[in-house]
């Protein structure tokens, strides 16, 4: 054993002294990329669980989904948030004459009242109606018209204190102004209850945080996902419809 030790002790004291350094940087460079990497992949779970994707996959717009509050964080002013959803409109007639559901966050209401936000269809034209509580002034509403139909259009909400915006595939058609600071809320998220509407929704995205055209306009060049599910129906025949749908 003395014997394999030393001659150990006399190959290390043959190896040159530029060789030594070599040998050390290279290692201190190995353990450095390798923390880099980890912080990379901590960083970027961190960041998906604060901003997390909901829906991945193309869903039957008729059919209700829930989101428990613990997996929804709050901005740490409480007054700041984006929603981001792709959605598809087939059939106009479905329900018609009644509102039809998108997306509560709140107490489960047919009329949203305590809520922040709530978006839904409209009972007879394509319009989308967003309600919003608020501190003071209670809850309001604003009605953006016009929504596409039969194709895949991404809807953008972005609330920054009493300044309220609306995004259609990554443009801003309108600024609403609250009258008041919007309400806390803490509830959970209730998609397509009382039916939904005809149609799909895919690509639910939450932020914490208001994000800026320009990172909105990403996200749409992005398309949702790239689920081939999601993919076909971006670009042809939806599953189980004929319609063909094109992104404009």
């Amino acid at each position: 054993m003395n014997n394999i030790i030393n001659n150990l002790k006399n190959v290390r004291s043959k190896i040159p002294l530029s060789d030594k350094k070599l040998s050390i940087v290279i290692g201190i460079s190995c353990i450095i990329i390798i923390m880099l990497i980890v912080f990379y992949v901590l960083s970027k779970k961190k960041y998906k669980k604060i901003n997390p994707t909901f829906i991945t996959k193309q869903k039957n717009a008729k059919k209700k989904y829930k989101i428990s509050s613990k997996l929804v964080y709050n901005p740490s002013n409480g007054y700041t948030y984006t929603w981001n959803i792709w959605m598809y409109i087939n059939n106009w007639s479905y329900k018609l004459n009644s509102m039809k559901h998108i997306l509560t966050r709140g107490r489960l209401e047919k009329t949203p009242i305590h809520c922040n936000p709530s978006i839904w269809l409209g009972d007879k034209t394509n319009d989308l109606h967003f309600y919003i509580e608020t501190d003071k002034k209670g809850t309001q509403e604003f009605i953006l018209k016009d929504v596409p139909i039969k194709k895949w259009t991404m809807i953008t909400i972005v609330l920054q204190m009493n300044e309220f915006e609306v995004y259609i595939n990554g443009n801003l058609v309108e600024t609403y102004i609250l009258k008041s600071l919007p309400k806390l809320n803490n509830g959970n998220v209730y998609i397509n209850e009382w039916g939904g509407y005809d149609g799909f929704i895919t690509n639910l995205k939450y932020f914490p945080k208001t994000l800026s055209p320009l990172f909105i306009q990403k996200l749409y060049k992005k398309k949702p996902g790239y689920n081939k599910n999601v993919f076909k129906s971006l670009f042809g025949p939806i599953t189980n419809n004929k319609q063909t749908c094109v992104t404009s």
